[in-house]
């Protein structure tokens, strides 16, 4: 392995961040390494420009997404998927880290809508909203969606910028 593959901390002292920097071929095993610190363990692979402003701001930050996700730091827990689009770096985080109490709006859920329909029942009044208006609702908020028709898989969509300090580790690939 090179540079520091062995996972020493790195960033600023209260953004801290296992890091290694690995070829290919070592990208499993390092991976392996890390999920023994998580319980649900989230991926996000970062393109040139991701990595790029994760670099000069110290955090993931949100872009745009397609309609179904809105705007969003978007995270995958299917690893195979994740590793599709992988290029520069690969980040890793715990669900834990960043929805902590567990507030993320998850729409594989029936009913997931309801309290915010409520909510503009209240605030517009019946029939002064639409489907469109719940869903801009809904994507205000940190959400879980079904990936690609898979019961298994999901997108975590995080509405803020994702600091350091909130990744278990971030993966870089020596080309």
């Amino acid at each position: 392995m090179d540079g520091n593959a062995d996972g020493k901390r790195c960033g600023a002292k209260d953004k801290m961040v296992k890091c290694f920097n690995v070829r290919r071929g070592e990208l499993q095993k390092t991976i392996d390494g890390v999920l023994k610190d998580a319980k649900e363990p989230l991926y996000r692979c970062l393109g040139k420009q991701a990595k790029e402003d994760y670099e000069q701001k110290g955090a993931l930050q949100p872009y745009d997404g397609s309609m179904s996700v809105g705007c969003g730091v978007f995270f995958t827990n299917n690893l195979d998927y994740a590793l599709g689009f992988l290029d520069e770096m690969l980040v890793v985080t715990d669900r834990k880290m960043i929805d902590p109490d567990e507030c993320a709006i998850d729409t594989r859920m029936k009913g997931y809508y309801e309290p915010i329909e409520d909510r503009l029942r209240q605030t517009l009044g019946e029939g002064n909203y639409n489907g469109w208006t719940i869903e801009e609702e809904v994507q205000k908020n940190d959400t879980i969606r079904y990936e690609g028709g898979s019961r298994d898989a999901y997108v975590f969509s995080k509405r803020e910028p994702v600091p350091k300090d909130k990744l278990l580790a971030e993966i870089r690939i020596i080309h």
